[in-house]
């Protein structure tokens, strides 16, 4: 690869993956509509769609023997999508509330994710350990968190109430089940997602390959260029998805889509691939970075419970932990 294929590589995916994202975000949108999903699932989907460039590009540099930049993109990724999809979303939008139960519910999960991750990257516990915490603590998170809404709901209202609830979700299956039925007839609601994820992806290794290319010509630190550059850019999708969903008033998703976003990032960017290769040696810049995002992820929380939601000055604080985490990074001296 030359210096100027790489450049070209790098520009073309950026922008291939950036059309995509937009095109991603409108997919799960009409998903959201066409299955009458409540918030935090619509989270889920979009964690899941949206994460796509970041495992792919921390997959990527793992497997090339980067493990800094692999370890730091899905890093950086995390605290990057606590500052915009939390912090920015909070500035932008200003008031909108939160159920607390559901903050605490989604909040401890994500905590608890965090500190299996430093434990796997201090080496004091293996990572086939870590592996198998990760799916003990996820799978049953994924199940009580799909299936609570309804439950709620059921065992909240009783007599006349229930009765009409029952209705009204009756009438909302009939039309879910007659989209259903012209969805799978016409795949035309799903095909530019399936497209655009796939896109996603190969311009996300594209991207991946040309930055650490380049990087090595500048003598960038890897790490620097793993937990800021590449972290910032593969989290475009993240962001673009999780602005629609706030502007909708969804907090809900907004929440699960930034906490579930980082709990996939570790578990398929960083644990899985670990337990097929080796973890590496860990720079103290990229343990740093994992106790910045403990640190923010549980300041970010315990404002939105503070607030019972989305407030500016949470925004604000959320972001401006972020750009001092950055400068850190940049004039690290210690």
């Amino acid at each position: 690869m030359t210096t100027l294929s790489a450049i070209a590589l790098f520009l073309v995916s950026f922008l291939l993956m950036t059309i995509s994202s937009f095109i991603l975000g409108a997919s799960v949108e009409k998903f959201k509509v066409r299955y009458l999903l409540p918030g935090a699932v619509v989270g889920m989907v979009a964690a899941l769609a949206a994460d796509a460039p970041e495992i792919a590009s921390a997959i990527t540099a793992l497997f090339a023997g980067s493990h800094n930049v692999g370890i730091g993109i899905i890093i950086g990724s995390c605290i990057f999508n606590i500052a915009v999809l939390i912090g920015l979303n909070a500035l932008i939008i200003d008031k909108l509330p939160l159920n607390r139960k559901a903050l605490l519910w989604d909040g401890a999960t994500s905590l608890i994710i965090l500190s299996i991750l430093i434990l796997l990257l201090y080496k004091y516990i293996s990572p086939l350990l870590a592996f198998l915490l990760f799916v003990a603590i996820l799978i049953p998170y994924i199940l009580i968190s799909v299936l609570k809404p309804r439950n709620t709901t059921e065992k909240r209202l009783s007599g006349k109430m229930n009765k009409l609830v029952q209705l009204t979700d009756q009438q909302n299956e009939k039309v879910a089940k007659e989209k259903h039925a012209v969805f799978w007839k016409s795949w035309s609601g799903t095909w530019p997602a399936v497209i655009s994820v796939a896109v996603i992806i190969a311009t996300s290794v594209g991207m991946v390959n040309s930055a650490i290319f380049l990087g090595k010509l500048m003598g960038l630190n890897q790490v620097i260029l793993g937990t800021i550059i590449l972290a910032l850019l593969t989290s475009i999708p993240n962001m673009i998805t999780s602005l629609r969903l706030a502007k909708e008033g969804s907090g809900a998703a907004v929440i699960s889509e930034s906490l579930n976003s980082n709990n996939l990032n570790i578990f398929i960017g960083v644990s899985l691939p670990v337990v097929l290769t080796t973890l590496g040696m860990v720079t103290r810049q990229a343990l740093f970075s994992v106790w910045c995002l403990l640190g923010i992820s549980f300041t970010a929380l315990a404002l939105l419970y503070y607030f019972k939601g989305f407030n500016r000055l949470a925004g604000a604080v959320i972001i401006g932990l972020y750009l001092l985490f950055v400068l850190s990074l940049v004039f690290w001296r210690f």
